[in-house]
């Protein structure tokens, strides 16, 4: 009769392990061999609207007067498509502007 007895310590730890394992389990069933079976293939007719380049680089730039900050400037240039699709921001740290349609590719 005593081993069918539960105590508080052995409820917490088993209640803990349950709620652990509901919450765990869809992740991890999502993500069973997502790697290995990716069945996406490459279509070799594909035309893109646009083709464009982005490059990330470390710079330096006063955001206040005094010390300068060094931040990720993102330059985006147009190599295929709408030119006027890629709005540079001048010296400004953040990245160009990208306009797109709806339904471009």
């Amino acid at each position: 009769m005593e081993k069918n007895k539960i105590d508080r310590r052995n409820f917490i730890k088993l209640g803990s392990l349950g709620a652990t394992v509901v919450i765990t389990w869809p992740l991890l069933n999502s993500c069973n061999g997502f790697a290995s079976e990716n069945k996406n293939t490459i279509n070799p007719y594909f035309q893109a609207d646009l083709d464009l380049e982005l490059t990330a680089k470390e710079t330096d730039i006063q955001l206040f007067q005094g010390n300068t900050t060094k931040v990720w400037m993102f330059e985006g240039n147009v190599l295929g498509g709408d030119k006027t699709a890629v709005q540079k921001l001048g010296k400004s740290y953040l990245g160009p502007i990208i306009r797109v349609r709806k339904g471009q590719k």
